[in-house]
């Protein structure tokens, strides 16, 4: 009772803040509070042994966060899609050879440090999900309560978890499913088909594993539990152990495999699976939509999907589709649109299809928030306005300018949902007059929060000579500490090699700014927004004057993310202009 009461203390406290005062602020403020005290709770009662189990502590603080904010505010997620982010988070890390398994070895310090990443939290949370539903929720609670009975305030290692789920969970393959997921990296990958016999239909389940870097190596085994259900609704969950199959009671329609989405694997349809489920797409529920559309994705763009595959479904999303939906089509066509980099031609081809595709949502849900629209409506707003402006609709820019003119005369004249959305387009197409109006914005400003995201603002123009100043003046005690590192993280994102090769040439000056055990990430990660090979040897020579052998982790997966980005660059794109094409565009 008294964490809830800390809960309800806590939100109290955000509504009456004025710079947390809107929806989506308040909604992540009250989620970081929410792990905080389940951390507290979990991870006090029961303490890890060493550094290896540290999920323990913040994977399942993670889990418990969704388990507040669910029962708190149910409002926030209505259709549970929450564990969908989650786990495709995670799996966006896990499927490169740089990943490691949630419970890993750490000897060192900087290990340690390391160790604080999307698979500690974002895995780790996503396993138990499903390991939950795997048990079911009780045999969970009754699992859980009892470990932390037997070794309150006392330390516990991982297989202490499991064997008290183990004996509560009777009559399941607990132990081995969850050192199959906890104890090696990597993701699953389901290839799932229907052949008929004799009328009814039988699912063909085999298992690979999804890799985005490595797509001949010799996959892992793991024993996979898949929900299945079927065109007539029906549902059925079995166990793959490198195959299985499911009796369906037709040949015809969709079947969703991983209904649900609380398994931790990416499903790879056969074409006549997909087509059937794309022909449905529209009636499945929200949850299997996003997931369905964000495994597509990821499939495509590591080749084992067509990119027509996703663009079809993004094109028959329609207007009245979860605002979930519609927040994952806004990413997907501003991560399509990156990729094409400096070709001009191709790009602006694409991008006309993107805005019209996008421009009728946002007209729908118009500029200003509306008395009844969710918290998830309040953010589909602004990632519209957002990804309209960087795929260059002129009306979205102009009309962000004209909002920033007015909020400069009377700052109540830009409601606060607004704020960020449209100083994060002014900042991103100013000149210098506008860049040293928010600069002084940022010096008058008295919230630190508020103050610290102005400044951070200044960091994002992609004009290089404004980037180029906002990185000399994060060297300068203006800004603050805390916030002149991510000054320079903002120049990244638009200028990686000037941001990276700024902070290693005054490195004496930027190591200060950032906590001692973070330098062998923070380096690296500057550079990993690069669409070249040259950041790559950059960062490499950086890590062998700069980071010790056992801590390059980080260093190892930007560069591999920049090699593998370049190499499927040029094979998605001609892809997407020939689907372009043939729909006229």
């Amino acid at each position: 009772m008294e964490n809830w009461g800390a809960i309800f203390t806590f939100e109290r406290a955000l509504l009456l803040d004025p710079a947390i005062s809107n929806t989506s602020d308040r909604q992540a403020v009250f989620e970081i509070a929410a792990h905080e005290i389940a951390h507290q709770w979990f991870g006090n009662l029961v303490t890890m042994a060493w550094w290896d189990d540290l999920w323990l502590n913040e994977g399942f603080a993670t889990w418990m966060e969704g388990h507040i904010t669910r029962k708190l505010h149910p409002e926030w997620d209505p259709d549970d899609v929450r564990v969908v982010y989650t786990s495709r988070g995670a799996m966006d890390r896990d499927a490169y050879a740089t990943t490691h398994p949630v419970v890993q070895h750490v000897e060192t310090v900087e290990q340690a440090s390391q160790a604080f990443d999307g698979i500690t939290y974002g895995k780790g949370a996503a396993v138990i999900s499903m390991l939950e539903d795997y048990v079911g929720a009780e045999a969970w609670r009754q699992g859980v309560r009892s470990y932390i009975a037997r070794h309150a305030y006392g330390n516990a290692v991982t297989d202490a978890l499991w064997r008290e789920i183990d004996q509560a969970a009777a009559g399941k393959e607990f132990l081995q499913v969850a050192h199959d997921f906890t104890l090696q990296p990597g993701v699953p990958l389901i290839r799932a088909a229907v052949r008929c016999e004799d009328g009814r239909g039988v699912l063909a389940l085999g298992q690979g594993e999804y890799s985005i870097d490595r797509p001949d190596k010799e996959p892992l085994r793991w024993r996979v539990p898949v929900k299945v259900r079927a065109a007539d609704g029906s549902e059925q969950r079995v166990l793959v152990d490198g195959r299985a199959e499911v009796a369906l009671p037709g040949c015809e329609g969709p079947v969703v495999v991983n209904a649900g989405q609380k398994g931790y694997f990416r499903p790879l349809y056969a074409p006549e699976q997909f087509q059937a489920l794309g022909q449905a797409f529209t009636r499945l529920p929200v949850v299997d939509q996003l997931g369905v559309l964000m495994d597509a994705n990821a499939l495509a763009a590591v080749g084992l999907q067509p990119e027509g595959d996703v663009l079809d479904l993004v094109a028959q999303v329609p207007l009245e589709a979860s605002a979930d939906l519609w927040l994952q089509l806004s990413d997907i066509l501003g991560g399509l649109d990156e990729l094409y980099g400096d070709e001009a031609a191709g790009q602006a081809r694409f991008r006309r299809f993107a805005v019209a595709r996008l421009s009728p949502k946002l007209a729908q849900l118009g500029w200003e928030d509306r008395d009844g629209d969710s918290a998830t409506t309040r953010r589909l707003r602004a990632a519209l306005i957002g990804t309209l402006s960087r795929l260059g609709d002129p009306r979205v820019i102009a009309e962000a300018r004209r909002r920033f003119e007015a909020f400069l005369r009377d700052p109540e004249s830009l409601p606060v949902e607004l704020r960020r959305p449209v100083l994060g387009i002014v900042a991103r197409h100013a000149d210098a007059a506008t860049w040293e109006r928010l600069r002084a914005m940022a010096q008058a400003e008295t919230s630190s929060l508020l103050r610290e995201q102005y400044y951070t603002l200044l960091g994002t123009a992609t004009d290089r000579a404004l980037a180029q100043r906002a990185l000399a003046l994060a060297l300068t005690d203006e800004p603050g500490a805390t916030t002149s590192a991510g000054m320079i993280g903002a120049v990244a994102r638009n200028h990686p090699h000037l941001a990276f090769d700024f902070a290693v040439a005054h490195k004496a000056q930027v190591d200060p700014l950032v906590d001692s055990t973070s330098n062998a990430r923070y380096y690296p990660y500057l550079g990993a927004a690069a669409n070249d090979l040259a950041m790559v040897d950059k960062i490499r020579a950086f890590a062998e004057q700069h980071v010790a052998p056992t801590s390059r982790r980080d260093a190892e997966t930007a560069m591999v993310g920049i090699q593998t980005r370049v190499k499927l660059r040029q094979r998605r794109l001609p892809q997407i202009d020939a689907w372009l094409r043939r729909h006229g565009l």
